[in-house]
């Protein structure tokens, strides 16, 4: 990649022979992207570097070879100064005289991170400071022909988010099972910003900063159609009802023509008139023969591309294509006979979710390829799995997340970001949220993978199963429990409403295991096994009527290791080891917390390895054999289970986790193993009582016919008993096919020596 280094008085004679922008649309509405010959210093030094935007400090301080690989060895710690620093952004920009001629020029800033003061020809336009808002400025006004000047100052959070955690009423928490200080979990509460930055009990800790997101200038003139959505009613074979939402400005009353297109075919027509301002217009229509969007595993992931187009006397005055599947979702979370369900209904039919949760793939978000994001949703989607729990401690994910998922079936289950901690009450504070919810919620919203909106991720259970609530005092829990309520029970679901009303809101995960909600009545976060040190066997009596947490470490493979580590360093108690294990004990004091629960199961089930590199195979096995306990007891409880997602699919970066695809993105044992277990048909052998059962689930919309072989046999080869049962597999079923008594199976026999298997051919 060529970079340009240069002083901005130098820049005035590059001019746009280096400016790299687009220019897109067949309207009067163009967009001009700000991408390139962006530069960066540090606040109170003199020498500015090439920057990428998007990007952020610590990749462009790579780039320009001031620091090392952040991920290598423990160079982590010597890297804590660049978040507690100032930093400085700026570019020079010329405007065509096709752009300048419009009347609205606006200045859209997607993601600045996070608190931002920023300036256009030398006026402060916007003091920015929630990581996760877009930012749009009018600045028609503000612009000319040549020499735009757009600086960016990035003040650290350290400062903001002390001063606000000084000047609320109450303390504050979160979790911070990890070696970052106290300070920095009770600062990040109130900070707008990534929840993982600050380090997690799987992640480092890496204060960013910097133009995460694109800049641009979008132009328009009269009239803009701003916002487009595109909802599935109803499903028939022969049609689909259909629903269009526009948001459309107009700077005056119009009558104008609207039209709606559906693969290059008109559907929709009608004249309107505008009023002066924002203009939210709906409409039904229908689609013929519909081709349905499936999850993974069902059918296709069929997708439509529809347009949208206001014309006003035969001139196009604005249009918007987006990309969307027919189908109809509903979440199921209503009282039954076992208590309070909560599974997915996907066109009509019961679907038990398959899949694992989701963290941000890297500490620097713009690091992560188109190819990389391919790569890890075709994990998912060669694994079997239909869904994936995005996290509430990272950011909503960029478009070609979930594209992807659209595009390969796999449905989402979305956290709003909110994770394990207690959060401010103020009007501010409601405000900005509010703000973040909504422009989030409409760039997601046409997306057929969305599956929920979720408020938070362990909130609820952190406050009241956690002790959080005895440390405060009456007066302090009535004021906290009034903010919780209020923010995940109105602030938040109003928003999502004003974008989206279209799908189910969750308002915490897990809303069971505390205040006397059993695991009957909702999603459950299962630790018992882990953190409680409970066997695996407790995961065949431990089920909820869905599963969204649960899981077990392991290390990742040998050739990733090495990526970070030296020779020397490959030993479980080495520097370099301790700092890639990020599970510790509640105080943070004990660093070999992760690594002896994983011995302490270990012995349990496995001999003690012989060396470095057995360990971390060996503790591969040992995470696959218990995902594989869980998931088999999940799937032969459906339909009372209806949804397992493990914690975790992928990693941030290189170390002990709880992943089953490790940060180079190399399967781990596991992963192999709930590509068996999540096919469309899973057998599971299971003892109840003096019996051994054998139980097929199967997820297939249709039934399958088969027949299930049985043997047992001892370690030599040599049948003792087989069955050869003929089964009819009902679709979207859970049964038992096979039943024998325990003693008939093994009397006479050594027990020691004999295995059981079973087969459906």
């Amino acid at each position: 990649m060529l970079y340009y280094i240069f002083t901005l008085r130098s820049l005035i004679f590059l001019g746009m022979s280096i400016l790299l922008f687009s220019i897109k649309g067949r309207t009067q509405q163009q967009t001009m992207h700000l991408q390139r010959n962006w530069e960066f210093r540090q606040n109170g030094t003199t020498v500015w570097m090439p920057a990428t935007v998007p990007g952020c400090v610590h990749t462009d301080l790579i780039q320009n070879k001031k620091i090392e690989d952040p991920y290598f060895r423990t160079n982590e710690s010597k890297q804590q100064w660049i978040g507690e620093k100032d930093w400085e952004y700026r570019t020079r920009f010329d405007l065509s005289a096709d752009m300048l001629k419009n009347k609205y020029l606006n200045l859209v800033l997607e993601g600045l991170d996070t608190y931002a003061d920023v300036f256009l020809n030398g006026e402060r336009i916007l003091d920015a400071d929630n990581m996760h808002r877009t930012w749009k400025i009018a600045c028609k006004d503000k612009l000319k022909p040549k020499d735009n000047i757009l600086h960016i100052f990035f003040h650290s959070v350290f400062k903001n988010g002390m001063a606000l955690k000084e000047s609320y009423p109450i303390p504050l928490f979160q979790y911070a099972n990890n070696d970052q200080t106290i300070a920095d979990s009770m600062i990040s509460i109130f900070v707008r910003k990534a929840g993982y930055h600050f380090g997690w009990d799987w992640g480092p800790r890496f204060i960013t900063a910097g133009i995460w997101k694109p800049i641009s200038i979008e132009a328009f003139n009269e009239i803009h159609l701003d916002g487009l959505q595109i909802s599935t009613q109803s499903i028939s074979k022969a049609e689909a009802g259909m629903h269009a939402r526009m948001e459309v400005f107009s700077d005056s009353e119009n009558n104008v023509d609207i039209l709606l297109s559906a693969e290059e075919q008109e559907v929709h027509q009608q004249r309107i008139l505008l009023k002066k301002g924002w203009n939210d217009i709906s409409f039904n229509f229908s689609i013929k023969n519909p081709r349905l969007w499936w999850s993974n595993g069902l059918g296709e992931a069929n997708l439509y591309r529809f347009k949208a187009t206001i014309k006003s006397k035969e001139k196009i005055e604005s249009e918007k294509e987006i990309q969307t599947g027919i189908r109809t979702l509903r979440v199921v979370h209503a009282p039954d006979k076992n208590g309070k369900s909560l599974y997915i209904e996907l066109n009509g039919r019961p679907v038990f979710m398959k899949g694992a949760n989701y963290i941000p793939m890297d500490m620097f978000t713009n690091r992560t390829t188109d190819a990389q994001y391919e790569r890890l949703i075709q994990h998912a989607a060669e694994t079997n799995m239909n869904m994936l729990r995005v996290w509430g401690g990272g950011y909503f994910e960029k478009d070609i997340f979930y594209n992807l998922c659209d595009k390969y079936g796999i449905l989402i289950w979305q956290d709003m970001l909110f994770a394990c901690g207690t959060y401010p009450g103020t009007s501010h504070f409601y405000e900005s949220v509010t703000e973040e919810i909504k422009d989030n919620i409409k760039r997601l919203r046409n997306h057929p993978c969305i599956a929920l909106y979720n408020g938070n991720n362990e909130v609820d259970v952190a406050y009241y199963a956690w002790t959080w609530k005895n440390k405060y005092t009456p007066e302090q829990q009535v004021f906290y429990e009034k903010t919780m309520k209020t923010l995940f029970g109105e602030i938040i679901p109003k928003a999502i409403l004003t974008a989206d009303s279209t799908r189910y809101y969750h308002p915490t995960s897990p809303n069971t295991g505390y205040n006397n909600i059993g695991y009957e009545n909702g999603d459950v976060h299962y630790w018992n096994v882990w953190h409680g040190k409970e066997p695996f066997e407790s995961f065949n009596t431990s089920i909820g009527r869905f599963m969204s947490e649960y899981g077990f470490q392991s290390y990742p493979l040998l050739e990733t290791v090495k990526t970070f580590t030296h020779p020397e360093d490959r030993t479980l108690d080495s520097e370099v080891m301790q700092a890639h294990q990020r599970c510790m004990a509640d105080d943070m004091k004990d660093k070999t917390y992760g690594n002896s629960l994983i011995i302490h199961y270990m012995d349990q089930y496995y001999h003690t390895p012989k060396d470095f590199e057995s360990y971390l195979y060996v503790s591969q096995l040992l995470q696959k054999k218990g995902l594989a306990m869980a998931i088999e007891a999940h799937r032969r409880n459906m339909p009372f289970c209806m949804g397992t997602l493990y914690w975790q699919l992928n990693d941030c970066w290189p170390v002990a986790s709880w992943s089953s695809v490790d940060y180079e993105g190399r399967w781990k044992a596991a992963h192999f193993k709930v590509k068996e277990l999540y096919g469309n048909q899973m057998i599971s052998v299971w003892k109840e009582k003096d019996s051994i059962e054998i139980h097929i689930a199967n997820d297939a919309t249709d039934e399958k016919k088969g027949t299930l072989q049985v043997t047992l046999m001892n370690l030599n080869g040599k049948v003792f008993k087989q069955f050869h049962v003929p089964v009819i597999l009902k679709q979207n079923t859970s049964s038992i096919y096979l039943k024998q008594s325990i003693e008939y199976l093994t009397t006479g026999k050594n027990k020691a020596e004999l295995i059981f298997t079973a087969s459906l051919r």
